[in-house]
This record gives structure tokens, C-alpha cells and sequence, in this order.
């Protein structure tokens, strides 16, 4: 399993409420969530602190970023999808999710400090 975690700011003449809003269930586009089964990502979350939005998207050990970040922008209604939700992130409506959100590094990882040390 691979978790790629990524983080943007939302756009401050927005209320984040209402980002929040359009990624409820019932307010998700159906080709959005078929698009990102497509890729074969697993499991995605978002997380809200202050102005910034924290994305971890899970998948299989076999999954390649750039190549799926690639499909995804080819997907039906993705460019639009992009460009409603540009308006909350403070992102240009035809920047791509890949230039948008901004990878961050893991620094530490319980599970492989503790294999280390027994």
C-alpha cells in the first residue's frame, strides 16, 4: 500500500464550509468517485486545519502517481470537476489536481521506527 499525502490552501475569499460541502456525499459528482475508482485509488481523505486542506489518497504498492494523475485529467467530467473546486482553492480554474496540490514529505513513520528498533 502507498498513501500520498498532499496538502493546498483554500482560497480566503471563501468560506471553507462551503469546500467542505461540496465533498459530502450527496453533493459529490458520481464521475468524480468513478474517476478516482478508475485510477485505482483505494481510499482518499480530506482534513481541514485553519486554511489548508490535507489530502491522504491510499493505494496498491503497484500505483504510478504521474501515470494516474495523467488518466484522472483525461476522465469524463475531471477538467470540470477541477475548475468548480479551483473556486474554494484558491487555484487557478485550469490548473491540474497535480500542480495544485502540493506533495508533503513524510518525516517519520511509527511502524518502520519500531521494526528498527526490535
Amino acid at each position: 500500500m502507498k498513501i500520498f499525502t498532499k496538502v493546498l490552501k483554500i482560497n480566503e475569499h471563501f468560506n471553507a464550509s462551503e469546500y467542505i460541502k461540496a465533498h459530502q456525499p450527496e453533493n459529490m459528482w458520481p464521475e468524480t468517485v468513478a474517476a478516482l475508482a478508475e485510477i485505482e485509488v483505494l481510499d482518499m481523505e480530506l482534513y481541514l486545519h485553519d486554511d489548508t486542506i490535507i489530502m491522504t489518497m491510499i493505494t496498491n504498492d503497484d500505483f504510478n502517481h504521474d501515470i494516474a494523475m495523467a488518466k484522472l485529467a483525461t476522465l469524463p467530467r475531471q477538467a470540470e470537476w477541477e475548475a468548480y473546486v479551483a473556486q474554494f482553492q484558491g487555484a487557478d480554474k485550469n490548473q491540474s489536481a497535480k500542480d495544485k496540490w502540493q506533495p508533503l514529505d513524510r518525516i517519520y513513520h511509527f511502524k518502520t521506527c519500531q521494526e528498527f528498533l526490535n
